[in-house]
C-alpha cells in the first residue's frame, strides 16, 4: 500500500505537468492572475526591502491586486482536478454538466464558515495554541474534501454522513498528496520574494516571471492530487489521465 501511495504521487506530478499542453488555458489562469499581481506590488514599491513589503502586505492597494490572484488560482485549481474526470467521459473540461450543485453549494459554505470560524480563533486565542486549535479544527473535519471532491466529480455515493464515516482515509490521502506538494512549493515561493528584495528591475522582472510559473504549477499539482488523490490506491486511474 506504501508503495502504491507513492507511484500515484508520481502520477499526480507527471499528470500536474501534463496539463501545461493538455490544457494549456488551465495553468495560464493562474500565471496571468499571479504575475497581474506581481506587476502591482511592483508598482506599489513592495520589493524595495522586507520592511516596505511587510508594511504593504496587508494593505488595501494590495488586497485590490491580490484579489483576482485568488480567484484566478481557485478556478485553476478546481479546472486541474475537474479535467481528469471530463476527459475519462469524454466532454469539454470547462463543462460543469458533471458538478452536483447543490452539494457543492453545501461543501462551499461549510469550507468558508470553518476557514473564516478558524481564523478568527486563531487571532482571538493568539499564538501557538491559536494556530493549534486552527489546525485540530481542520482536521476534524477534514472528509469535507471528500465530500466537496465528490460534488466536483459528480460522484453522487458520498453525503456529509457517509463521509464523515467512511471517508478519513480518502481524505487523508488527499490531504497528504496536497501538504507533500504545498508544503515545498509555498517555501520555494516565499524564497522568490525574499531573493527579489532590493535587487534591480531586471532581477525582480525574472523573478516575479519564475514566480508566476511556479504559482501556475501548484495549481496544477494540487488539483490534480484532489482527483488523483479522492481515487482509491487500488483502482487504476482511467487510461486517459496516465497516458503519454
Amino acid at each position: 500500500m506504501i508503495r502504491l501511495f507513492f507511484v500515484r504521487f508520481l502520477q499526480i506530478l507527471k499528470d500536474g505537468i501534463r496539463l501545461w499542453w493538455l490544457a494549456p488555458l488551465i495553468p495560464f489562469i493562474a500565471v496571468a492572475t499571479e504575475f497581474y499581481q506581481h506587476y502591482g506590488e511592483v508598482s506599489l514599491g513592495m520589493f524595495v526591502n522586507r520592511e516596505a513589503f511587510a508594511d504593504l502586505a496587508q494593505s488595501a492597494e494590495r488586497m485590490a491586486w491580490a484579489t483576482p490572484k485568488l480567484v484566478g488560482m481557485m478556478i485553476a485549481m478546481v479546472a486541474s482536478a475537474q479535467y481528469w474526470p471530463t476527459r475519462a467521459r469524454g466532454i469539454s473540461w470547462w463543462s460543469t454538466r458533471i458538478f452536483l450543485w447543490k452539494k457543492l453549494g453545501i461543501a462551499t459554505a461549510l469550507n468558508v464558515v470553518i476557514t473564516v470560524a478558524g481564523s478568527q480563533l486563531m487571532v482571538a486565542i493568539g499564538g501557538w495554541i491559536g494556530l493549534a486549535v486552527y489546525g485540530l479544527l481542520l482536521i476534524m473535519t477534514l472528509p469535507l474534501l471528500v465530500y466537496t471532491a465528490a460534488a466536483l466529480f459528480g460522484d453522487d455515493r458520498w453525503s456529509i454522513e457517509r463521509s464523515f464515516r467512511d471517508g478519513w482515509g480518502t481524505a487523508l490521502r488527499i490531504g497528504l498528496y496536497m501538504l507533500m506538494l504545498f508544503v515545498p512549493l509555498q517555501f520555494i515561493h516565499g524564497f522568490n520574494h525574499q531573493m527579489a528584495f532590493g535587487q534591480e528591475a531586471s532581477l525582480v522582472w525574472s523573478l516575479m516571471i519564475w514566480d508566476s510559473i511556479l504559482v501556475g504549477l501548484i495549481a496544477t499539482w494540487l488539483g490534480t492530487a484532489v482527483h488523483h488523490g479522492f481515487q482509491s490506491l487500488s483502482q487504476e486511474l482511467d487510461r486517459s489521465s496516465s497516458a503519454s
